[in-house]
């Protein structure tokens, strides 16, 4: 099962509900009872209108995610990926794939954040189960985005806080 949004406003609104509902259509309609993985994942583009160089990233990642864009090459730099595995817990991972790119104008250059949080267990279907997973693995990716771009870029970027609950 997949829901996939281009805006997100909240967790309940944005994927929440809309999952809820898809989940429990699937299992009336197959009759599936265990769920193997129980993933999120967020593709973020991010575009700046002072990107002209890839080096303008530099400022704006962290350290860790911004790898030749601070170097010796980064004058040479014209695209970077990066894929990063975390284990969370013995059953729960991410993966955050990262790198800048030449947008298709060729005058500007965007960030990629792709972030994918799941956990990889079989447990018996339980959509309260399911709803608190999906929660979790939401304010695990804002932490894991939090921790890719600079605070003060986050905070440029006007991000929405968690709403109680969510």
């Amino acid at each position: 099962v997949a829901i996939q949004t281009t805006r997100y406003d909240h967790y309940r609104v944005s994927l929440g509900v809309p999952l809820a509902r898809a989940l429990a259509l699937f299992v009336a309609t197959t009759g599936s009872s265990v769920v193997n993985r129980i993933g999120l994942r967020f593709i973020n583009r991010l575009q700046d209108p002072l990107a002209d160089k890839p080096e303008f990233w530099a400022a704006h990642i962290r350290d860790g995610f911004s790898g030749p864009l601070t170097g010796s090459l980064s004058r040479m730099v014209d695209a970077t990926h990066q894929q990063t595995q975390i284990r969370l817990a013995e059953s729960a991972a991410a993966r955050i794939i990262s790198g800048v790119f030449r947008e298709e104008d060729g005058d500007r250059y965007s960030f990629l954040v792709d972030l994918d949080v799941f956990r990889e267990q079989a447990f018996p279907y339980d959509e309260d189960l399911c709803a608190n997973l999906a929660k979790q693995l939401n304010r695990t990716a804002l932490s894991l985005f939090s921790q890719v771009v600079t605070p003060a870029y986050l905070d440029a970027m006007g991000s929405v806080p968690v709403e109680e609950g969510e």
